[in-house]
């Protein structure tokens, strides 16, 4: 979890090039220059955000976003950027020195809050100004938004963490399945450890369950997908042990090299590491314990791209 003493009230963005680029792009669609205006406002509105939350770790889907639609963003007064696991943030712009952002009755439903943005086009910067879960009578009022770290707390609020304890009973969240399944056509050669999934060594208890999940890790990087894999078998006292892989995506032979994994603890300490080299065909974090409740996070970063997964026993 991110620090939140660290995270500023406010905070300013430079505007970069492309981000100016794709917000003509996206404005150029409408012939009406009034609409064509909030669209651009809106487009610089949201990449500000979206560079914000990769600054701290926060993985996004933009291109699932709603703005990046054609013909929602046309239709309608939308400036939403999802962020993977949690929802939708709407994201508002105002120009340097209003005090009111007004929020459409199509930016209402569906949101998990409102990130107030300032859109400085002559310094050619974007400043977050604050945060608000609600928006009151369609509007937000600038000096009254809550500060930076509330949009982190919302978002930890709202993410999902896939509760390992029910694979015991084959019940797998939303873009994860079986590695019978995932690697079905592919001749995967797994560790000991991951290719003995049938059994437990412990009488009286469930066998071991496993899961995997392919993990995108960013357009902007070309083809980078690996397939994250969990395993997980009960012990006698009360813990579950947990091994933990990445593997390259059925078909491909080798990891990109310096792909890290890491292991967090629910407090957001690092608790362990390794990043792959070339040629490597897949990774691995020690083997390690917890008891049923516990929260951890797997991060997976390459480059400038990262993902975080929240993990429950």
């Amino acid at each position: 979890m991110i620090d939140l003493t660290s995270i500023q009230e406010s905070l300013a963005l430079p505007i970069p090039k492309k981000s100016q680029e794709l917000a003509r792009q996206f404005a150029s669609i409408c012939d009406d220059p009034i609409a064509a205006r909030r669209i651009y406002l809106n487009t610089l509105a949201v990449l500000a955000v979206n560079d914000y939350l990769h600054l701290i770790g926060i993985d996004t889907d933009l291109r699932g976003s709603e703005i990046c639609n054609p013909i929602l963003r046309l239709g309608a007064d939308i400036a939403d950027l999802k962020v993977r696991g949690c929802g939708r943030l709407e994201c508002r712009a105002v120009l340097p020195g209003e005090s009111l952002c007004s929020v459409p009755p199509e930016a209402i439903d569906d949101r998990l809050g409102y990130v107030v943005v300032e859109i400085d086009e002559a310094h050619k910067q974007a400043a977050l100004l604050g945060f608000s879960r609600t928006a009151n009578n369609f509007e937000l009022q600038v000096a009254r938004l809550q500060p930076l770290e509330k949009v982190i707390e919302r978002l930890y609020e709202s993410k999902k963490s896939v509760v390992l304890s029910q694979w015991f009973d084959r019940v797998f969240e939303s873009g994860w399945q079986t590695l019978e399944s995932l690697f079905a056509t592919d001749t995967l050669e797994l560790t000991p450890s991951l290719r003995s999934l049938r059994k437990s060594n412990v009488p009286d208890l469930p066998a071991a369950a496993s899961g995997a999940k392919l993990i995108d890790l960013g357009v902007d990087l070309g083809k980078r997908t690996v397939a994250l894999l969990v395993k997980i078998v009960p012990n006698s006292d009360g813990q579950v042990g947990v091994h933990i892989q990445v593997h390259p995506a059925p078909g491909d032979a080798y990891l990109h090299p310096n792909l890290e994994l890491s292991l967090f603890s629910d407090r957001g300490e690092r608790l362990r590491d390794v990043r792959s080299r070339s040629l490597d065909n897949y990774i691995q974090l020690p083997f390690f314990q917890g008891y049923p409740g516990e929260r951890f996070q797997i991060q997976l970063a390459l480059d400038r791209a990262s993902l975080v997964e929240d993990f429950t026993i």
